[in-house]
C-alpha cells in the first residue's frame, strides 16, 4: 500500500495496511513520535509484512557521488552547514502543515528529509541540539559520525537572500562542506 496522506496518519495508515496483509510504503516521516515506531515494529513481527520508508535524497545522483567519495572517510570530520529556505504562501499556514501536532514542524515536515540524506552519507547520529524552534523556522546542529553539522530550515520570505529575492525565485537551498 502506498501512503502519502498528511503526516499524522502515515502511522494509522501503516498500521492498517500491515494489519490487512499489505506492505506498506509511505513518505517520511513514517511516525511524529519516536516511540510509535516500536509499535510497527512489534506488528510487523507479528503480521510478517514490511512498512518502508521513501528516501528519495538518497537517488539524486550528485548526493549519491557525494556518499561514494565520503565513503572511505576516516579521522577529520566534515564541517557542514545546510540551509534550506522555502517560502510559503497563506495556503501554507491554513492547512495541517503549519500545525504542529499533524505536521511535526518544519523539523519534521521538511527537514526530516535533509537529517536523513546527512545520516545515509555521514553515518550515525552522535549529538542533536535544536537551537531555535518556531512555526515558520529552526535551527539546530547535528554531529553525525563523519560530519559536524549546523543547520536553518525557513518557511519565511524575509530569510531569503536578497539576490534569491530579486530574481523573482522562492527557494535558496545551500550544502557547503568543508574539511
Amino acid at each position: 500500500m502506498s501512503i502519502a496522506s498528511p503526516n499524522y496518519l502515515h502511522d494509522a495508515h501503516i498500521r492498517f495496511a500491515l494489519r490487512v496483509g499489505a506492505d506498506a510504503v509511505c513518505e517520511k516521516p513514517l511516525v511524529l513520535n519516536p516511540w510509535n515506531l516500536d509499535a510497527l515494529q512489534a506488528i510487523e513481527k507479528e503480521t510478517g509484512r514490511k512498512a518502508h520508508a521513501i528516501l528519495q535524497l538518497r537517488l539524486h545522483p550528485a548526493l549519491r557521488e557525494l556518499k561514494e567519495n565520503s565513503a572511505g572517510m576516516t579521522g577529520t570530520k566534515k564541517e557542514i552547514e545546510l540551509i534550506y529556505i522555502t517560502s510559503r504562501g497563506r495556503w501554507y499556514f491554513t492547512s495541517w502543515k503549519s500545525d504542529l501536532n499533524k505536521s511535526g514542524g518544519i523539523a519534521t515536515n521538511i527537514g526530516v528529509h535533509f537529517f536523513d540524506m546527512l545520516q545515509w552519507i555521514f553515518r550515525n547520529v552522535q549529538y542533536n541540539i535544536v537551537h531555535l524552534l518556531q512555526p515558520t523556522k529552526a535551527a539546530g546542529y547535528l554531529e553525525l559520525k563523519n560530519a559536524r553539522v549546523k543547520w536553518f530550515l525557513s518557511l519565511d520570505y524575509n530569510d531569503l537572500p536578497e539576490a534569491i529575492k530579486k530574481s523573482g525565485k522562492t527557494t535558496y537551498r545551500s550544502l557547503r562542506i568543508a574539511d
